[in-house]
């Protein structure tokens, strides 16, 4: 699937509109961000790089999160299904099939607006449940507003997750 994602957020009117992550009152009560566009951007390249099995499995985890939390250098957004006072409650939600707690599912090279600099994005899920993906830099307003482009990406679940899915 490499190619151009379009910088309106492709398939979706809205970039954020696939997975919101909680909303302004969650966020503010448990310290949660909302993605900017360019995060949200490789996000979803890199889930639509996964093979059918594993894609769907990872699209209703996110979809169930309800916080994501930005760490402090800005390279980096871990997720979670808070209920009650459980920051990682995956009750009823369909979970991953791994061999270690700690799988990179998959590895991408983006380009942003055309520059020579690409970012690398690596989507990794610790104990069964997709939790972070992780940046090469922090992404900027610059970033917000350019076309992203996916120039490379890297099957990194294939070692690590049980399936039967064969590509």
């Amino acid at each position: 699937m490499i190619g151009s994602h379009r910088s309106d957020g492709g398939r979706f009117r809205n970039v954020n509109e696939r997975w919101k992550f909680g909303n302004v009152f969650t966020r503010l009560a448990w310290g949660g961000v909302r993605l900017r566009d360019s995060e949200s951007r490789l996000l979803e390249l890199a889930v639509d790089e996964l093979p059918t099995e594993i894609r769907q499995t990872v699209d209703a985890q996110l979809r169930a999160y309800n916080l994501a939390q930005r760490e402090s250098d800005g390279r980096a957004i871990n997720f979670y299904r808070k209920v009650g006072n459980l920051s990682n409650n995956m009750t009823g939600i369909a979970l991953l099939s791994t061999k270690i707690d700690d799988v990179p599912l998959v590895k991408i090279t983006a380009e942003i607006g055309g520059t020579t600099e690409h970012v690398h994005a690596v989507l990794k899920a610790t104990g069964n449940r997709v939790f972070c993906i992780s940046f090469s830099r922090a992404l900027s307003r610059q970033d917000d507003a350019s076309p992203v482009t996916l120039v490379r990406s890297v099957a990194s679940w294939r070692s690590n997750v049980l399936t039967d899915v064969r590509q």
